[in-house]
């Protein structure tokens, strides 16, 4: 999903180019499930844990197959975000570069008021800054609009 999003939010003069790893096809419905909630939820916690940052709540879609992680709508990952979300936070995290997250941020951002940051949207702010492009892009949240 990050291709046509990153192409169609892109600066003048910006162009991107991208390839793909694809998943073996020796995985199975529950190892992709595994490998959400170990090797993605957990070593996400453990990563943020080391930095010294509290995680206070997850939540995930339950995906089991590979190729449905850019099914989920707007709606669906709004709704995961109501899931994890939980009063006191300072932001909202929501991982995967293949849902089309960055269409909620700024709705969240206003029902929560704290920062709401996605795969897409802080890969997307990292690969311009390394760029050196110093653009602000509205609409996608404060990350993007901001900084």
């Amino acid at each position: 999903m990050v291709e046509p999003w990153f192409s169609a939010m892109s600066p003048p003069g910006v162009s991107v180019h991208a390839s793909r790893m694809f998943l073996d096809n020796a995985l199975t419905p529950e190892s992709i499930i595994r490998m959400d909630q170990d090797e993605g939820m957990r070593a996400e916690h453990a990563f943020f844990a080391a930095a010294g940052l509290e995680v206070l709540s997850s939540a995930c879609l339950g995906i089991k197959d590979a190729f449905k992680l850019a099914a989920p709508t707007l709606r669906d990952i709004h709704e995961l975000a109501l899931r994890a979300w939980k009063p006191g936070a300072e932001a909202l995290l929501i991982t995967c570069l293949n849902l089309w997250s960055q269409g909620v941020v700024e709705r969240l951002e206003t029902e929560f008021g704290v920062p709401v940051v996605t795969s897409t949207q802080a890969t997307f702010w990292r690969l311009l800054r390394i760029a050196g492009i110093d653009d602000r892009i509205p609409q996608y949240g404060r990350l993007l609009a901001e900084h």
